[in-house]
């Protein structure tokens, strides 16, 4: 590498055709690298760190919306019955894979099999999980059947439960729900 004359230049500021930078171009360069480490850096960081927390945030949004939606299910269920919250809750063409039982398409099919419960059906979300369109998710939790027996005493069924969502016109709608029984909690 040539230098001119006393000056002790290090490589990078090295021109393109070998030869050295003068003494005022390294103090303008320096204080242009000064320039970008100072403002430019920290301020490349900022936009990666806001660049990454849009990513996150609607999938964040999106799992808060999703355990709201199955609480106001639930919530439906118990005060007008399982029947109208699930008719209500469900896309169009859903699936149900009952415990036991053949599955069910359309929300009609799952309203109707529902119809003729006489117990209150409620649950509670553990946890969601969203993709990172924001648009399709999954719930999980347990859930509660409490109904009577034939002597009228009270008695409750345990269980657990997913759901998978994805959002219809602004609003989450149900395409699968399945569910099987477990021992009450401990």
């Amino acid at each position: 590498m040539y230098a001119f004359p006393g000056e002790k230049t290090p490589e990078f500021l090295t021109c393109c055709s070998g030869l050295a930078v003068s003494d005022r171009a390294g103090i303008l360069i320096d204080t242009v690298t000064t320039h970008m480490l100072k403002h430019l850096v920290p301020a490349g960081f900022a936009t990666l760190l806001l660049c990454s927390c849009a990513t996150q945030r609607p999938t964040t949004l999106a799992r808060q919306e999703l355990l709201a939606t199955d609480k106001a299910f639930s919530d439906m269920s118990q005060a007008q019955g399982a029947a109208a919250a699930f008719y209500f809750y469900l896309s169009t063409n859903a699936l149900s894979l009952p415990a036991g039982e053949q599955p069910l398409r359309g929300r009609e099919a799952i309203r109707n099999s529902l119809t003729g419960m006489t117990g209150v059906l409620r649950w509670q979300p553990r946890d969601a999980e969203a993709a990172a369109s924001g648009h399709l998710g999954y719930t999980w939790g347990t859930f509660e059947y409490e109904s009577k027996d034939t002597t009228g005493r009270s008695k409750v069924g345990y269980g657990k439960y997913v759901t998978v969502w994805r959002k219809e016109n602004g609003h989450w709608k149900a395409l699968l729900d399945c569910g099987n029984s477990n021992p009450a909690p401990p």
